[in-house]
């Protein structure tokens, strides 16, 4: 088991809160099976763009940046 934290800015973290109440009420599972498959769905996804990029970078080609797979990750941080 692994337990994390989110840091939220309040906006965010009601809305979320919000969000994961209507979905327990939709499919009576818990928030927790709700976050737990959208982190996986996240990490199988985050895994498959990576793969692309490594081979892309392996054949030589630079039509793949690291900045556009930090972008498809939603990991580029706001200028």
């Amino acid at each position: 088991m692994l337990t994390i934290t989110l840091n939220l800015p309040q906006k965010t973290e009601q809305q979320l809160k919000k969000d994961l109440q209507h979905l327990e009420t939709l499919t009576e599972k818990s928030r927790e099976f709700h976050i737990e498959k959208a982190v996986i769905r996240y990490l199988k996804h985050a895994n498959k763009l990576i793969k692309v990029y490594e081979e892309e970078r392996a054949k030589g080609s630079s039509d793949h940046t690291t900045e556009d797979l930090l972008e498809h990750l939603n990991l580029k941080e706001a200028d």
